[in-house]
């Protein structure tokens, strides 16, 4: 563990809920963007100039660096200036945080290669040790990063920062999904033994899950029924159409990442590291594979829309990329012949990972109108495939 540092620090807001410590140089962030801030995306965009965009990628990078550089020198002059600006102070130093929607910030010092997490307040001293005790599991998987210093007093931990590029994927290319991504799952999967539930008993739980979550919203009813009533139907849909099954009688969970998607993987020659893994835990054993298939479809659109487009590319592709998943698993060797039997049912598997996604992504506090909103376009996301499948007759 480190010292608590005394020393109070402003970041103010630039862009994409990226906020720029005041007194960082201009030069200097400039220098840190362009060498240390792979991972960072936004910096990788094309321009508004088609000219510039005809440039190699590493050109188009340093205009783009420039461009984020030059805006925050206009902020810095406001702030200097006392004009109002959207700030966060903290005593935890880097040249860049990251705002989050769970209201955790992440402060990145790319000059030392450490990225630290820092915990919302409104956890408890046990969730705050529980999320540390967890990271320090996943820090000794090599494809993870490795935890460096924490703090449960202080409601924080230091992880290694990791200068990799993030990879961009497609159903344009899907051979690279099967490539990289396949290896990627399993790897995830089998670093753990798998768990075997009976059916009933996993299906209990999950509506009990829910249960619960509905509670919770109803503070939320005045404001958001309509949202939560489409939420509601669309889970006691799923629920009916589980309990209906009778082909399995055990469910087999595996260890899963919970946010598996291209943004949370990072590649360099080779080597893959994937990060942010506060939402680890044994589920279902297809999350992580139908998670990152229907993140994709949001590619090129805001979270908050619906790509009807990619939504129909997925259905079209799905069936081949299932059974390439499945038969990638019969030649592991991690399973046994009747686990390897009762995998084959997609649907099932697919159901319930709907209905563990939308348990995700309400958590054990007090539920906001932002994370009801999420979970409605998650149901509308879902709804739309389903209902392609089914006007293409699969």
């Amino acid at each position: 563990m480190d010292c608590q540092n005394t020393r109070v620090y402003n970041y103010i807001l630039i862009e994409n809920n990226i906020y720029i410590n005041v007194a960082q140089s201009i030069i200097g962030l400039h220098f840190y963007l362009f060498n240390n801030g792979k991972p960072f995306t936004f910096l990788e965009r094309t321009t508004r100039s088609q000219l510039i965009n005809r440039l190699p990628s590493i050109l188009i990078r340093f205009v783009r660096v420039s461009q984020f550089t030059y805006a925050f020198y206009v902020e810095k002059r406001k702030y200097k200036n006392k004009v109002p600006l959207s700030l966060i102070t903290t005593n935890h130093y880097g040249q860049c945080l990251l705002k989050l929607r769970q209201g955790e910030y992440k402060v990145f010092n790319l000059k030392e290669q450490k990225v630290k997490t820092i915990l919302p307040d409104y956890i408890s001293f046990l969730e705050a040790e529980n999320r540390i005790s967890s990271t320090k599991e996943i820090s000794q998987y090599e494809f993870a990063p490795d935890l460096i210093n924490w703090s449960v007093k202080e409601r924080y931990l230091t992880e290694e920062y990791i200068n990799f590029n993030r990879p961009s994927y497609n159903f344009s290319s899907i051979e690279k999904v099967y490539m990289e991504i396949f290896p990627i799952i399993k790897k995830i999967m089998t670093v753990k033994n798998t768990q075997t539930l009976e059916y009933k008993k996993f299906m209990q739980e999950r509506v009990e899950n829910l249960s619960k979550v509905f509670q919770k919203m109803n503070c939320h009813k005045s404001r958001c029924a309509d949202e939560i009533a489409k939420i509601r139907d669309f889970c006691d849909n799923v629920i009916k159409i589980l309990e209906n099954n009778q082909s399995d009688t055990t469910i087999t969970l595996v260890f899963s990442h919970g946010d598996f998607w291209e943004g949370n993987i990072l590649t360099k020659n080779g080597d893959t590291r994937v990060i942010d893994w506060n939402t680890h835990k044994h589920r279902s054993c297809y999350f992580d594979f139908y998670f990152m298939l229907f993140m994709l479809t949001t590619k090129n659109s805001h979270m908050d829309k619906i790509n009807q487009l990619g939504l129909i590319k997925l259905s079209r592709v799905m069936d081949s990329l299932f059974e390439n998943f499945y038969n990638s698993l019969t030649k592991s060797g991690f399973f046994n012949q009747d686990l390897l039997s009762s995998l084959k049912n997609s649907n099932i598997y697919r159901y319930l990972f709907y209905m563990e996604l939308i348990i995700l992504k309400f958590p054990e506090n007090n539920i906001t109108i932002e994370q009801i909103n999420e979970v409605n376009t998650w149901v509308k996301r879902f709804k739309l495939y389903e209902a392609t499948v089914k006007k293409n007759g699969k």
